[in-house]
């Protein structure tokens, strides 16, 4: 059955939810794909995707994910996270033409951010320690959608939304492989990205196969390579003869700019595999090159989240440009180093950057309530990003420089205060003494003078 939608301005047209039959209005459409429509609906907060051919697969494969949903890790920041379909959606015939989805605010593509043009213009404020914290937050929310046994497919820059905080959402959740945990029935991702398939996927019928978490182990590597870095982790300078091969020859092949054998290697303005943490390097070359011929050797999603949370705590701040940070085990600001050899500055200095919240294990209880003071949370959780400069500015801080200065200026004037205090208390009795003394004296005159 094929679904087709008219909207015009004198018609709404009006959906129910099949959980409680609710009517629901379709307000204004905001994508179409070969695939299905997203509207704007009446319910506040929601969007609804309508299919072009809602077939009873698309539709059994939504009721499984409606019963098995995943932890969302961001609950504990009011934040969406995983666009998880909340209901599905019928039609005045009562067919089913698509689901209920939450609506992502004040959130941008991922492709908006990690490229440092692009990043300029739509997020100036979003320096690597943000980037860091993005790439952080992503590996927590793969964590637990494959910890439900979801495999992502398709995941990629596109369904991937950040906000101004660095809280992040995934998106096109439909398209995930889903197992339906009653019946043990496989609904497959059938599509792919190319950069984001992994070698042993290439030229593979995705209608045909069922995927592994183990896939989105090379997928997930090459995002967080691409925030961290600005580009995929198969670019560089070619060394071989004849013309550089398309990127997906390239994995095939296993040339990256880190492989020890790769006829790809960094080019002038390649950025170092050595600036980031040991943790985070060791990751990308187990992947990179281990997994290329052994895929379970990939670091996994709790791999990232544990070598991405080392790396948050070792980052700092530079002493000459508040905009840059560095692996502290690096030693030093490359960002520095890179402006002065280039004259490119890809982390310029923003004022009002927003603190932002760093994702934990999302296994344990939150650390970080509504109630907390975030302040507080990020010194307890993080010491080591509670940087001297961030502590030079802490009012609470008792080896805050400003504070000490503040205190000495008081104690000072505390003291001038009280020496003025007796100068003037001195002055008015000398005064007095003296007014009294030259009174006597001037009777003793008039005596004389009057001889009495």
């Amino acid at each position: 059955m094929t679904i087709k939608l008219y909207y015009c301005a004198a018609m709404i047209i009006v959906l129910t939810r099949a959980s409680n039959h609710q009517s629901i209005s379709l307000v204004r459409q905001l994508a179409s794909s070969g695939e299905g429509e997203v509207w704007e609906t009446s319910l506040d907060g929601c969007l609804a995707k309508i299919y072009h051919n809602p077939t009873p697969e698309r539709i059994e494969k939504l009721k499984a994910m409606l019963a098995n949903p995943p932890v969302d890790p961001m609950l504990s920041y009011k934040h969406i996270s995983i666009a998880w379909p909340q209901d599905l959606l019928k039609d005045v015939g009562g067919n089913y033409v698509g689901f209920l989805m939450p609506a992502i605010r004040g959130s941008k593509e991922l492709s908006s951010i990690y490229n440092p043009k692009l990043r300029k213009r739509n997020a100036p404020g979003f320096n690597w320690y943000y980037l860091h914290t993005t790439a952080l937050n992503i590996a927590w929310i793969v964590q637990a959608i494959h910890k439900k046994g979801y495999v992502l497919g398709d995941l990629k820059l596109q369904n991937i939304l950040v906000n101004d905080r660095a809280l992040v959402a995934v998106i096109d959740t439909d398209s995930f492989q889903v197992r339906d945990s009653k019946t043990g029935k496989v609904y497959r991702c059938t599509v792919g990205s190319e950069g984001f398939t992994p070698v042993e996927l290439l030229g593979k019928d995705f209608s045909v196969i069922e995927q592994t978490e183990i896939h989105d182990r090379f997928r997930l590597a090459v995002l967080i390579h691409y925030l961290l870095f600005g580009y995929h982790p198969f670019s560089g300078e070619w060394t071989g003869s004849g013309e550089s091969p398309e990127q997906t020859e390239l994995i095939r092949k296993g040339f990256w700019y880190g492989g020890q054998n790769s006829l790809i290697r960094p080019s002038q303005t390649t950025i170092p595999l050595d600036i980031v943490h040991p943790e985070i390097k060791r990751c990308f070359l187990k992947c990179f090159n281990d997994g290329h011929s052994a895929p379970h050797l990939r670091p996994s999603a709790e791999d990232w989240h544990n070598a991405l949370e080392v790396a948050v705590n070792e980052l700092t701040v530079c002493g000459r440009v508040d905009s840059h940070y560095y692996n502290r085990n690096y030693g030093k600001c490359y960002w520095c180093e890179r402006t002065a050899k280039l004259g490119v500055e890809i982390f310029p200095s923003v004022s009002g950057a927003v603190k932002v919240p760093v994702a934990t294990d999302f296994s344990k209880k939150p650390v970080f309530k509504e109630s907390d003071d975030f302040k507080s949370y990020m010194k307890a959780k993080y010491p080591k990003i509670y940087t001297d400069k961030e502590k030079s500015h802490d009012p609470d801080n008792p080896d805050n420089p400003h504070l000490i200065l503040g205190m000495i200026n008081l104690y000072i004037a505390t003291i001038m205060g009280i020496i003025t205090l007796i100068c003037l208390f001195s002055g008015i009795f000398v005064g007095t003494l003296v007014f009294g003394i030259l009174a006597i004296v001037s009777g003793k005159i008039a005596k004389n003078k009057f001889g009495i």
